[in-house]
């Protein structure tokens, strides 16, 4: 039984040696990440916020901003947070990391594992042909994209995500992917009762917002003078010095959303001309930098789950496809229990306790797996060793903890992996 009650970063080593030996040995590759993750591209983590000058002068954390009756008590508030994180995300490439767990899935699927893939996508397909999931009207109204019928259902790999900055669609297939607290890329109307649903925001659209100020003004001028030459002064940095609200320090991103498909309705989003105050010029009228549905033309939100949040419209497909493909692991888990049983290997990466959706999900994933006949190991990467001893007395046993964040991790698991 692992002992993790007093691990120290001296077990750094060793257990991404025994981490790397359960990922080469598993049939199935199983990823939770959290805001951990994203952070190691220089993306903020919840702390941060907190720490921003316009929002310490207010008072505020990221529980305050965070919610969507902020909409109709401060707009500029609203489409400020929300906008500059709308930038960030797409202003930022997706560090390294993901390109070694594209390949560590590409191995599943074309190893000897391969079979394991295939027989995952069979049971998919089946269980789809049997209860049709995708053809309910409220799961079609609510998707910002339709998955071909031509691709693939997920085989021996899915990500399990909270993150809402979209980057796994730059690695990672459609199908692949459950961002279970939606994403930034997704919007709906902030009318519940709005029959629109979800909409994919443009391509080229960014925001503009004071980043000393952290206010989004209603009018968007033609140029923004803000959003770069006074970065410095609205930005936090972590202990490693890379800066995180207004620049993000990185290379940009150079493949975003290839994955993903194209919008299902690309005109419900809406930034209507608008003409200032006090002029009838031509030249002067301008877009609204708070994008509105086209449907109701009320202000549109980001399809993310908020903080007292009752009117988030979830992505239900891409909630079918995860449990989908959960279901079809679990049956081939019971298939092969008393002959070969199926290996598990599940990694979380910065998932920590304050949002503990994708620890939970983990946690049950290895109950699931160990009630069906199947071989399951959890590694849990984590940079606070605090983290480790939330763990449930009977996931312990399956559990590899690894004090670190997740790129320093992920490339030392790597090379061990590789040499094996």
């Amino acid at each position: 039984m692992q002992n993790t009650e007093n691990f120290l970063d001296k077990d750094f080593d060793s257990n991404c040696e025994k981490a790397a030996k359960a990922l080469a040995e598993a049939d199935v590759f199983l990823l939770f990440t959290g805001a951990g993750f994203s952070a190691d591209s220089g993306l903020a983590v919840y702390a941060d916020v907190a720490r921003v000058p316009a929002y310490q002068a207010r008072g505020l954390d990221y529980a305050d901003i965070c919610r969507p009756d902020l909409l109709s008590d401060n707009p500029e508030l609203f489409y400020g947070f929300w906008g500059q994180c709308f930038n960030d995300y797409r202003d930022t490439q997706p560090h390294e990391g993901y390109s070694i767990l594209h390949q560590w899935k590409q191995d599943k699927k074309t190893a000897a594992t391969g079979t394991v893939a295939k027989a995952i996508s069979a049971g998919i397909a089946r269980k789809v042909e049997e209860r049709r999931p995708f053809d309910e009207e409220i799961v079609m109204r609510y998707a910002p994209y339709m998955v071909p019928p031509s691709a693939s259902p997920a085989g021996a790999f899915f990500s399990f995500t909270s993150n809402v900055d979209s980057h796994f669609h730059d690695v990672f297939e459609a199908q692949e992917i459950h961002e279970c607290h939606g994403n930034i890329e997704s919007w709906q109307c902030s009318d519940p009762y709005c029959p629109a649903g979800v909409f994919r925001a443009p391509l080229k659209y960014s925001f503009q917002v004071s980043t000393e100020t952290m206010l989004a003004p209603r009018i968007a001028s033609n140029h923004n003078p803000t959003k770069n030459s006074a970065a410095a002064q609205a930005t936090t940095t972590s202990e490693d010095g890379v800066a995180h609200i207004g620049q993000t320090g990185g290379s940009r991103r150079t493949q975003p959303l290839k994955n993903m498909p194209p919008p299902k309705e690309p005109n419900n989003w809406c930034t209507p001309a608008v003409t200032p105050t006090g002029t009838d010029k031509k030249e002067e009228i301008v877009s609204s930098n708070w994008p509105q549905c086209r449907f109701c033309q009320k202000y549109a939100r980001p399809a993310v789950l908020m903080f007292q949040d009752s009117r988030w419209k979830r992505d239900i497909a891409q909630g079918e496809r995860w449990s989908l493909w959960k279901e079809a692991v679990l049956d081939l888990c019971h298939e092969r229990k008393n002959n070969k049983p199926l290996k598990v290997c599940i990694l979380e990466i910065g998932c920590g306790l304050n949002v503990p959706t994708c620890r939970d999900e983990s946690q049950s994933m290895v109950r699931d797996v160990t009630s069906k006949g199947g071989e399951v190991v959890l590694v849990r990467i984590n940079p606070s060793p605090e983290e480790s001893p939330g763990t449930e007395e009977d996931v312990r046993p399956c559990l590899i903890p690894i004090v670190s964040r997740g790129l320093r991790a992920i490339k030392k698991i790597d090379e061990l992996y590789r040499a094996l």
